[in-house]
């Protein structure tokens, strides 16, 4: 893989500029892409590592099938493709840091997939704030196909994860931080620090509840099943399930966690783990029976008699395991923080509901809309960013009794055979919006 270009790196060098600058949010555009896995082609993954004060390098990984190759003279499959960045102030004060543009291309001799990889350098210098953000846009310059996201930059506390980076043995970046057991990784720390302080958690939380049932809040409690030191320089893996939390000391609750999950994790791939994400669609006891099983196969015998009642046959039946299991799978994919995606806030709406068709974030909340926000049948849902020393993935959706009807129409439409999703919302919003305005229309005298 070869850099081929480079094109003007913009610097505010003098400060001055930066205080005089006018200032707005950020254009946030619409993010919808980024939960959305039909029709995506371009879904690359980052990691930013902070090398020393005032510089950043941004990892980037893609697959080759997510790019257009054409065969040149060579009679070689030729790729070219751009990353464009720009960092900025922050979500609410869009003063430009850095900006850049810079070309790529990757050249093979057949049809195979491979693994893309790069990575760009940010100047982080002139920010005056410790949560920067990172616009960029990666275009595949053959097909004239965009991708965008927004990267939170965190420089504050010499401990956040972020100045960690983790790695497998040959060296390569790992994009997810969540480990097979008896896997082996490095961590490396930017304070050049000979040693982990590590914290070994072994919890088992709750699923999320539905969008209008507030749980009762759980104060997380920070001391851990087992505290101990490893070297920064060992071959590191863990011999059982749970999350570690490696800190260059004990002084805050900031660093760096790895969790171990399942061995098949993020895949749902075995029979016994199709009982507990069906959860939100079953009774108690449907629920209760189905967990109480004593054998692998008994419990796959009553998650069948579940889809098959639901579709009313075992073709219906296929057609909605296949997309509530992926809806599940990409949960995890998209959405995991200390516990698995599927089992997060944003994971329920997501299994449920489907992809949304609007997405914008800022710095502390997420707001998913589905089909029509003007609607009267409201399908908005706002997640509030949780502080969380474990991950930056941690979302709550603010829970409202308005979306108890909706979500009771999503759960039968879901038990009577239709895998509900955006096609479906729109159609119930157009028809109750038309009820409604016949139920407001004048009285007409003859």
């Amino acid at each position: 893989m070869k850099k081929i270009l480079n094109i003007s790196i913009i610097l505010l060098a003098v400060m001055g500029l930066v205080g005089c600058a006018s200032s707005g949010k950020i254009n946030y555009n619409n993010l919808a892409h980024l939960y959305q896995q039909d029709g995506v082609v371009l879904r690359p993954m980052f990691s930013i590592y902070h090398n020393q004060p005032g510089e950043s390098t941004v990892f980037i990984q893609a697959s080759s099938d997510q790019l257009l190759y054409k065969i040149g003279e060579n009679n070689k499959f030729n790729s070219q493709y751009s990353v464009h960045f720009e960092l900025y102030e922050s979500y609410e004060f869009d003063v430009l840091l850095d900006s850049a543009t810079l070309g790529f291309e990757d050249t093979k001799s057949s049809q195979e997939t491979k693994v893309l990889r790069n990575e760009i350098k940010i100047n982080t210098s002139n920010a005056r704030g410790q949560t920067p953000v990172l616009k960029i846009e990666i275009t595949d310059l053959n097909r004239k196909l965009s991708y965008h996201n927004f990267l939170d930059v965190n420089l504050g506390n010499e401990q956040s994860r972020q100045n960690f980076k983790l790695t497998s043995l040959n060296g390569k970046i790992r994009f997810m931080n969540h480990m097979m057991v008896g896997e082996q990784f490095f961590l490396e720390n930017n304070a050049g620090a000979s040693q982990y302080f590590v914290r070994q958690y072994k919890r088992n939380f709750p699923l999320a509840t539905p969008p209008y049932v507030d749980p009762k809040a759980a104060q997380f409690k920070y001391e851990a099943e087992r505290k101990y030191k490893v070297s920064a320089n060992d071959t590191l893996s863990f011999s059982e399930p749970g999350f570690y939390h490696f800190q260059l000391n004990e002084d805050s609750k900031e660093g760096f966690t790895v969790f171990v999950f399942n061995d098949e994790f993020p895949f749902i791939s075995h029979r016994t783990q199709m009982a507990e994400p069906l959860r939100y669609l079953t009774s108690q006891r449907e629920f209760e029976i189905m967990m109480n099983q004593t054998t692998p196969d008994s419990m796959k015998y009553q998650v069948d008699k579940f889809w098959l009642k639901s579709a009313g046959g075992a073709s219906r039946g296929k057609v909605l395991v296949r997309e509530y299991y992926n809806r599940i799978q990409d949960a995890n994919l998209f959405f995991t923080s200390y516990l698995e995606g599927w089992k997060t806030d944003r994971g329920i709406v997501y299994a449920i509901l489907g992809p949304p068709s609007k997405v914008t974030r800022d710095f502390n909340t997420e707001t998913w809309v589905y089909g029509n926000e003007s609607s009267s049948l409201d399908m908005v849902f706002t997640f509030v960013k949780v502080y969380n020393p474990f991950c930056g993935n941690d979302f709550a959706l603010a829970k409202l009794n308005k979306y108890r009807y909706a979500w009771g129409q999503a759960i039968d439409a879901w038990r009577h055979g239709t895998a509900y999703g955006l096609k479906e919302i729109i159609r119930e919003q157009d028809e109750r919006d038309q009820q409604v305005r016949m139920a407001n229309q004048p009285y007409s005298w003859n």
